[in-house]
């Protein structure tokens, strides 16, 4: 794994600037996020899955097949700037974020990743909670999981959210297609990729 961290920003730099196509092999996920633009999912050596990364990380099938802690949600945004208190402010296409410092910035883009499980749903703007972060969104998919759970997808902007949540939230904040939320994210949540 070290090794890899060493040459992944060598990696990026073709990506980037070279515009060299590459193919990656890897069974990180976080490797994926950090590197890939389009993925190809296998299981037994058949296709599963295809597309953008964050289309497929955001699926409510990735949620099935990788689990609340991998599936997610990959953000791509803007690094603005830093607010008095050194968080660093990064604009998505739904909002603005303000996450805690983290190591890889890539100039002023940044590619963030967020666990499903570590996404809370809201019917209305939160108020007196210490998560920072909330992305107005539209429930665009809801679908029970083999562990009684519900993946919840969602549009903001033109990113895609996924969020895990139980069955009782769904029940609760009448979270059917079309149902307009709020998904809310600590600022330590996010990890950079």
């Amino acid at each position: 794994i070290a090794k890899t961290l060493q040459i992944l920003p060598y990696m990026e730099r073709l990506r980037d600037y070279a515009k060299v196509p590459i193919l990656n092999v890897t069974h990180d996920v976080d490797e994926m996020a950090r590197m890939a633009n389009s993925v190809v999912g296998l299981r037994k050596g058949q296709v599963v899955s295809s597309g953008e990364v964050q289309d497929v990380l955001s699926s409510t099938q990735a949620l099935s097949g990788l689990g609340a802690r991998v599936a997610g949600t990959v953000l791509d945004g803007e690094i603005v700037g830093r607010d008095a208190g050194q968080m660093v402010r990064v604009a998505v296409s739904g909002g603005e974020l303000r996450l805690a410092q983290f190591a890889t910035l890539h100039g002023g883009r940044a590619r963030l990743r967020v666990a499903a499980q570590d996404v809370i749903l809201a019917t209305q703007p939160p108020d007196g909670i210490s998560a920072l972060n909330a992305l107005e969104a539209v429930v665009t998919e809801s679908v029970e999981t083999p562990d009684r759970g519900v993946a919840v997808r969602l549009q903001s902007g033109t990113d895609h959210l996924l969020a895990r949540v139980t069955t009782t939230s769904v029940t609760a904040l009448s979270l059917a297609v079309g149902a307009k939320v709020y998904a809310v994210f600590k600022a330590t949540a996010f990890g950079s990729v």
